[in-house]
């Protein structure tokens, strides 16, 4: 019997556009990577949100396209996916080449750090789905 996760990712899978792009071979491998992303990650909402299996599923999804053929080991870093409800905004701190200090604040709808979390606005995801050409 399929699990819960493997379930979930085959009939996202079967409703993404962008995934329909994709080769049999290829989509296969992609609900592979996705159902191991979700057994590996932990989801946490913020502001308020409740991440649903069905939310996972798809930042899952779309989050293993871009290591289709490199494999899960790119992403062995980090556990977290932090999702946000929608476009959110965060302090940064930048020294430019003169050794001058600029803080200020960035509007954001994803970001990815090299030792983690995966952050990302849920509006942004479902905008995504709709237009496959725009990229999260």
């Amino acid at each position: 019997m399929p699990s819960r996760c493997g379930t979930s990712v085959h009939a996202t899978l079967e409703t993404s556009r962008y995934a329909q792009r994709l080769s049999h071979n290829d989509q296969a491998t992609l609900r592979d990577l996705a159902t191991q992303f979700l057994s590996a990650k932990t989801f946490s909402g913020a502001h308020n949100i409740s991440v649903t299996i069905s939310m996972r599923t798809r930042i899952a999804l779309h989050a293993c396209l871009p290591v289709l053929r490199l494999g899960l080991g790119y992403y062995r870093n980090w556990r977290g996916v932090i999702v946000y409800p929608g476009d959110f905004r965060v302090q940064r701190t930048v020294q430019d080449e003169a050794g001058v200090v600029h803080e200020g604040m960035e509007d954001l709808c994803g970001e990815s750090l090299s030792q983690g979390p995966m952050v990302l606005s849920w509006e942004a995801m479902l905008r995504e789905t709709q237009a496959p050409d725009l990229d999260l």
